[in-house]
């Protein structure tokens, strides 16, 4: 594995900046922040849309070929991924 490419629900495109590049050795982890969905006022459809969005784009890069672990906000161990990506992002802001 190259690199691990953390795409969320908000920033769900083929052009973003971190699936350029990719090889099949990458790891893409999509992932569905709870957190976020239960604090932005957003209409409930909108979120849906970008919920269902990103699993189809999750899917388009599996079929693809490349490595895809996707993080669904009702995964049984959300919270438990969601306290290692905390700490992964404060070592990474220091």
């Amino acid at each position: 594995m190259t690199c691990i490419r953390i795409v969320l629900q908000d920033q769900i495109s083929q052009s973003l900046s971190a699936l350029t590049g990719l090889s099949q050795e990458d790891l893409i982890v999509f992932y569905e922040d709870k957190n976020y969905l239960q604090s932005m006022p957003h209409h409930p459809k909108k979120i849906a849309l970008q919920l269902a969005s990103m699993r189809h784009l999750a899917e388009e890069y599996t079929q693809k070929g490349y490595q895809v672990f996707s993080i669904s906000y009702d995964h049984p161990q959300w919270k438990q991924l969601n306290e290692v990506i905390e700490q992964l992002a404060k070592e990474l802001t220091y």
